[in-house]
């Protein structure tokens, strides 16, 4: 890592880390669900959505284009989306995918 950009390795490995840390999140985002729908399993959503994205993210190939991470991680979400809030997650990763388009490396110019 350069400092200023993420290779696609380096955000694999980052989105993985991302995962992991909601995974074991998910009970306490559970108990302060209030949105989208106040019933308690927005956490366990949005953890469930985002390790079925990981998987489709984690079966890519090296090398790895940093658009090309972000274009199959948030697909894996639309399809594994679930619930409210994994829909609404995944739609939200789309957005971001399509702002990367085919880049190499992830820098702050693509996320702004």
């Amino acid at each position: 890592m350069s400092g200023e950009t993420l290779s696609g390795t380096e955000l694999r490995a980052a989105i993985t880390s991302a995962s992991d840390y909601l995974t074991a999140s998910a009970k306490a985002v559970d108990a302060i669900n209030v949105y989208p729908v106040p019933d308690g399993d927005t956490g366990s959503n949005m953890a469930a959505t985002l390790r079925e994205a990981c998987d489709h993210m984690l079966a890519l190939e090296e090398p790895l284009a940093a658009g090309q991470v972000l274009a199959t991680f948030a697909r894996g979400a639309l399809y594994g989306g679930r619930g409210n809030s994994g829909v609404i997650l995944s739609q939200s990763l789309l957005g971001l995918a399509k702002g990367g388009g085919e880049v190499e490396d992830l820098g702050g110019e693509v996320l702004a």
